[in-house]
């Protein structure tokens, strides 16, 4: 297993969006984004996050570093979290225009 996590953090280092598939299928993905400049009517700066590829169901557990656009999200040391609602995508939001942020979604 620290094999393991040494190469997950070796890749997750390396590039500014990446996937890792682990054998029993098991997929990792995480990168980097920003929200936009225009506001919706809420007053919500928005980014849609999509993944290198899909996953296989709704069951996978997102997190970021700035709130996310779903109604069931939870906040812990300011990193939100939920379980997916779209399996090739997510959506990131704030408060402020172009504010970056980070994120890792992990799911089969």
């Amino acid at each position: 297993m620290p094999h393991l996590v040494a190469q997950i953090n070796s890749k997750m280092s390396q590039k500014q969006q990446g996937k890792f598939i682990l054998p029993d299928g098991l997929k990792i993905f995480w990168g980097e984004g920003q929200t936009g400049s225009s506001a919706d009517p809420s007053g919500v700066y928005a980014a849609t996050i999509s993944f290198p590829e899909s996953f296989s169901n709704t069951g996978y557990l997102f997190m970021c570093q700035r709130w996310v656009s779903y109604a069931h999200t939870y906040k812990e040391n300011n990193v939100f979290s939920y379980l997916g609602n779209e399996v090739g995508k997510a959506s990131v939001g704030a408060p402020r225009p172009n504010q970056p942020f980070r994120w890792i979604a992990i799911g089969y």
